[in-house]
């Protein structure tokens, strides 16, 4: 019984660590609906292809290029982070931890996770604040930080389900 426990957990934390990085790569591959639907998104596991997509997306102009390029380096330098993590992660020395140990160490992988997706939020609320009224009504459903993942209505406070940006 203890090893099936055991297996238990350890899958637990795995599927959870596999969650957190799907979640961070979520923030870049779109809400999941429209065109790319059904696993073949626009740049899925590329942040810079999706980015270049969105920003087509968006129609994003001359004067809007500084707010996108600081956006989009917010956007990839988390996402390269959030990868580089994911990498130190060894499956192994998390078998070996102890319950409490595994425990403590899904809460700090959350914790990043969630701090992740703050810093993303928040950079596509201040590229928001350049966009027009056309851009600002699509942002919701396509900006990376903003845009509602699949099967997850509701989050980042359901602007996507509100009608965006005014």
């Amino acid at each position: 019984m203890r090893n099936l426990t055991k297996t238990l957990a350890v899958s637990t934390v795995l599927l959870a660590l596999g969650g957190a990085g799907v979640a961070a790569l979520a923030d870049t591959a779109g809400s999941g609906f429209g065109p790319g639907m059904m696993g073949q998104r626009r740049g899925f596991g590329d942040p810079s292809a999706r980015l270049a997509s969105v920003k087509a997306d968006l129609a994003i102009t001359a004067q809007q290029t500084a707010a996108w390029d600081t956006y989009a380096k917010v956007v990839l330098d988390t996402t390269t982070a959030k990868r580089a993590s994911h990498e130190k992660i060894n499956p192994d020395t998390i078998r070996a931890m102890s319950n409490q140990d595994r425990a403590n160490f899904m809460a700090t992988q959350w914790d990043q996770r969630d701090k992740a997706q703050a810093t993303v939020h928040a950079a596509a609320e201040t590229l928001v604040a350049s966009l027009d009224s056309t851009q600002k009504i699509k942002a919701p459903y396509v900006l990376p930080g903003l845009a509602q993942q699949a099967g997850m209505p509701m989050m980042h406070g359901g602007m996507g389900m509100m009608g965006g940006y005014r």
